[in-house]
């Protein structure tokens, strides 16, 4: 998928972006108190926005680069947020499950996780395993993965918050492509995202 060309970018952004109203749509979550509901869903102003890049090159995707989506019904309490970044060569998104009060984020896998984009669950393949990371306090699981069909090589990450129960308080994840004319993306790029990538529980 040439970075150059505007209109490859806006068809890789509009999978990403068909995630506003379902983010939450498979998170398993518990809960014995009332939900709320915001009425924040769909694109918000990403000024402060809880996810963040302090990288200098990646900058937001364009003027709905940012999302969120609540819960509003009595069995959950949680919101999702997503954000896409981009830079001359390589594209990031990445997403934040947040639990509510008396509310947990139940485990899965990060392939089940990272299938919640719609784009990665329909072209992802040859799927690989690395070894996980710690970066900024953090612990995150990798997973190396390519897009034949837009021709990127990608890595996906997920972040397991403090655990509640018999889950957790909040799940981020999310995945950075380079071009696959530029070869496998290495693990010293997405080391380089994760640095810079800063989000508020």
């Amino acid at each position: 998928m040439p970075s150059a060309s505007g209109t490859t970018i806006m068809n890789f952004m509009l999978r990403i972006g068909l995630l506003a109203g379902v983010v939450l749509a498979s998170v398993a979550c518990q809960s014995t108190e009332e939900a709320y509901f915001s009425g924040r869903d769909g694109p918000v102003d990403c000024a402060n926005f809880r996810i963040q890049s302090s990288r200098s090159d990646l900058k937001p995707a364009g003027e709905k680069s940012c999302w969120m989506s609540t819960t509003n019904t009595v069995e959950h309490v949680a919101t999702g947020y997503g954000r896409a970044f981009e830079s001359s060569s390589n594209r990031m998104a990445t997403m934040l499950y947040l639990a509510g009060a008396k509310t947990m984020m139940g485990h899965r896998e990060p392939q089940s996780l990272l299938g919640d984009f719609d784009m990665i669950k329909n072209e992802a393949e040859a799927w690989e395993t690395l070894p996980s990371v710690r970066v900024n306090d953090k612990t995150y699981k990798l997973m190396r993965f390519s897009l034949e069909k837009r021709k990127f090589s990608c890595i996906g990450f997920v972040n397991y918050g403090d655990s509640i129960a018999h889950g957790y308080r909040s799940i981020n994840f999310g995945f950075s492509c380079m071009p696959s004319q530029t070869g496998i993306m290495p693990e010293a790029a997405i080391l380089k995202d994760l640095e810079a990538l800063h989000v508020r529980i």
